[in-house]
């Protein structure tokens, strides 16, 4: 069976790809893109070799400094001279914490705020959130 494999799976960092361990099983390898392309002797699917893994601390916890480094001057400024006040609220927030966490659902829900208000663009935050 012909099989696919990414090269990488930047787009979802909690599922990364175990690649088998048995290399015997793939022949006529080839790279094409951003994909791993090989006639496959194994018995497992796919999906058998996607599991989640959880990002390490230093990639999802960054010091609120690398945080607001994500963002352009313009958003920033957009964000500070916001009178509504979720914003406010999100902002005083952000500043009460020493570490931000990439993955915190209260923060994923301050972003999308900050998209629902035009301030972000939906790809814009899911840049700034990027776990790297």
């Amino acid at each position: 069976m012909r099989i696919t494999f990414p090269l990488q799976k930047e787009d979802y960092p909690s599922n990364l790809i175990k690649y088998p361990d048995d290399k015997n099983l793939f022949s006529n390898v080839e790279i094409q893109g951003d994909n791993i392309i090989a006639d496959y002797a194994g018995t497992k699917t796919f999906t058998e070799y996607i599991e989640p893994v959880k990002p390490d601390d230093s990639s999802v916890n960054i010091s609120v400094y690398e945080f607001r480094k994500r963002f352009t001057l313009d958003e920033k400024v957009a964000i500070k001279s916001s009178t509504d006040p979720v914003i406010q609220v999100f902002q005083d927030d952000m500043n009460s914490l020493t570490t931000v966490n990439l993955l915190d659902e209260d923060l994923k829900s301050g972003m999308d705020y900050l998209v629902s208000k035009n301030i972000l663009t939906q790809s814009r935050a899911d840049e700034i959130l990027k776990v790297k």
